[in-house]
């Protein structure tokens, strides 16, 4: 279970107690700023969740899938949606502006 798979569980124990922010954290003795921390950073991933468009993929070539200034994957087109759905499911995929 990754890190975003516990706070997931701790956000949806603190929706489904009634309790405060506070309560909550005292009560599952977590601190309220980390609870915060990654309230909004689960918060900020889902509303991102939205930023998909369709794409037509042509399987006369590779995909480049550029992840950062230092890491790209090149893989058979045919595997790009199951690979993108993997990093978002990860929480390692992020719309940038």
């Amino acid at each position: 279970m990754t890190k975003t798979d516990i706070w997931q569980q701790h956000i949806k124990s603190w929706q489904e107690s009634g309790l405060t922010q506070t309560a909550f954290c005292e009560q599952q003795n977590v601190k309220l700023h980390t609870f915060q921390y990654w309230r909004k950073r689960l918060s900020s991933q889902s509303e991102q969740a939205g930023v998909f468009v369709p794409v037509t993929v042509s399987r006369s070539a590779p995909a480049r899938l550029v992840l950062g200034p230092h890491v790209a994957i090149e893989l058979p087109c045919e595997s790009l949606p199951d690979v993108l759905l993997a990093l978002r499911d990860r929480g390692l995929l992020h719309a940038s502006a």
